[in-house]
């Protein structure tokens, strides 16, 4: 049995290969939750610290959920263990995978009857519902759009400065695309 403190602990997660492996990953160095971790009598046995990482994703309306690297030290057993959560695959398969990373072993979760999961799915897609309606809308009018129409112009120059003509300009500050061109 080797008791850490908090400070031994850290660095030996920051020396881990694994930490070393995710770092450019992490959300942020800092520590996303560093805990003790007691027993029923409040007696520390372990420290658990985890961190986010960065996922990527080909989602079009990129809803993401992040990923959680854990490392959990246990006294008695003097052993850092390191799991990868990964959530990618909740919206598409109802699941989420806990990586061993020391073992290399992999867990399937199945959340499709977890409630809380149920509400936050409902929700995710009644926003992505909206998206997609909206950028419909919005690629539809793109479609029809031929030309852009200036309804607000900016007017200068026309003038000498310093012995040197400033010729006229206009710019168009205000307009709108529209599917009828004016013919000039």
């Amino acid at each position: 049995m080797k008791e850490i403190n908090r400070k031994e602990f850290l660095k030996l997660v920051s020396e881990s290969k694994f930490y070393k492996l995710y770092h450019e990953q992490l959300m942020s160095e800092n520590d996303f939750m560093l805990t003790p971790l007691l027993g029923t009598d409040s007696h520390q046995y372990g420290w658990r610290i985890q961190y986010e990482l960065k996922t990527k994703t080909n989602d079009k309306l990129h809803i993401q959920f992040t990923s959680t690297l854990t490392f959990e030290y246990i006294f008695k057993t003097a052993k850092l263990t390191i799991l990868l959560t990964d959530y990618t695959s909740l919206l598409k398969d109802n699941c989420y995978h806990i990586h061993h990373l020391n073992t290399d072993q992999k867990k399937i979760v199945d959340i499709s009857a977890d409630v809380a999961y149920k509400e936050l799915f409902s929700q995710i897609n009644n926003e992505k519902t909206l998206l997609h309606v909206a950028r419909k809308e919005l690629n539809n009018d793109l479609d029809r759009a031929l030309c852009w129409r200036c309804t607000q112009y900016q007017y200068g120059g026309g003038y000498y400065k310093n012995g040197i003509y400033i010729p006229k300009w206009k710019k168009c500050i205000k307009g709108y695309w529209s599917d009828q061109c004016i013919v000039r």
